[in-house]
């Protein structure tokens, strides 16, 4: 890659790498200075530069008076990249689950986790190079990581696989040499449809901010004039009952926040019980507040299961670290639902068991 500052020394830590993991897979002394900096074609300050971030990394050994001694393969650090988000400092970890899930499968398979940061994004892939990662794992990349994740990608700077990315569909969002694993929306879309149909449900509006779900996953029983933004609950207070009385509406998937949640269902049990629509509630973290409304029709909570995801893109990583291969995009199935009762106290009761 054509690194945006230190160009030098960065293309010197990759053939530094490269030559490592290649001649001297089993240790062994380093050539001196004068010869490796004429070798890597740069001045004798750029190459002990890169010694140091080896030896900070327990890459190599430093004895005064000795050398350079390069520690066999066998016994170095290997590290696994994770960038979170857009990668910037301090990042929110809305899924600290997963997170702590990559982490775990990452050391069942013998790696350790480098948290991967840098402002601006752009310096990803230098931060990874300086870490000495053997791959990289972006989790839930926002699209404007896209082209960065591309470029790792053409260049083979390193493996690498992204996890759940912030778009309707990786195969359109994503270019196609960025291997990610995402959800199955077609399945989820089967899950979603057949739990209204199931309680004998055609209208059915949905409510929360990914409209774009509605659109992509194939649900017939919901069409566009039924869908109805989180947002405009809280600016537009009795709309929703509106559309739910003039439309017929007798199904509600409600895939927002709580603030939103505790509105509609105050809206809800406003309404006549032959007029309340049975209601499916989107992940179940958000609703230890339902029981306040105990006459609520809940016909199931869905949950995210996103582990389903994770191991998955790590054991493909490290075995295209291990053995590469090329890696594919791979939709898997993520959502399922639990069965929801009235009054709610007892289905979230079940949801936890």
């Amino acid at each position: 890659m054509d690194f945006d500052k230190d160009k030098a020394y960065m293309e010197v830590l990759c053939k530094f790498r490269e030559l490592l993991d290649t001649e001297f897979r089993d240790g062994g002394w380093m050539p001196p200075t004068d010869v490796m900096s004429q070798r890597f074609a740069v001045s004798r300050g750029t190459y002990l530069k890169a010694v140091k971030c080896l030896v900070s990394e327990s890459m190599v050994n430093s004895y005064p008076r000795k050398g350079i001694y390069i520690v066999p393969k066998k016994f170095r650090c290997k590290k696994v990249g994770l960038v979170i988000g857009d990668g910037r400092e301090s990042p929110f970890l809305p899924e600290g689950g997963s997170i702590a899930g990559i982490i775990l499968a990452l050391q069942m398979r013998g790696y350790k986790c480098q948290l991967i940061q840098s402002s601006p994004m752009s310096n990803i892939p230098r931060s990874a190079v300086s870490h000495c990662v053997s791959g990289l794992i972006w989790f839930e990349p926002p699209k404007s990581a896209h082209q960065i994740m591309s470029d790792i990608c053409e260049t083979n700077l390193l493996p690498l696989i992204a996890i759940r990315p912030y778009s309707p569909t990786c195969d359109e969002d994503v270019a196609p040499e960025v291997p990610c694993v995402a959800e199955d929306l077609v399945e989820l879309g089967n899950t979603i449809s057949g739990q209204f149909e199931k309680f004998g449900h055609h209208r059915v509006a949905y409510v929360g901010d990914n409209l774009w779900l509605t659109n992509r996953i194939g649900l017939d029983i919901i069409q566009p004039e039924d869908i109805y933004s989180s947002g405009s609950v809280i600016d537009a207070p009795g709309a929703l009952l509106k559309k739910i009385v003039e439309q017929k509406i007798t199904g509600i998937w409600l895939a927002t926040g709580m603030q939103q949640i505790e509105i509609i269902f105050k809206e809800l049990c406003s309404l006549p019980e032959d007029q309340q629509p049975e209601v499916l509630v989107n992940n179940n973290k958000y609703y230890l507040g339902l029981d306040w409304y105990p006459a609520s029709k809940i016909i199931g909570i869905t949950e995210v299961l996103l582990d389903e995801l994770n191991l998955p893109a790590v054991d493909m990583l490290i075995d295209n670290i291990d053995t590469p291969e090329k890696i594919a995009h791979v939709r898997l199935p993520t959502y399922r639902i639990i069965p929801g009762t009235a009054p709610v106290r007892t289905g979230y009761k079940t949801a936890m068991n």
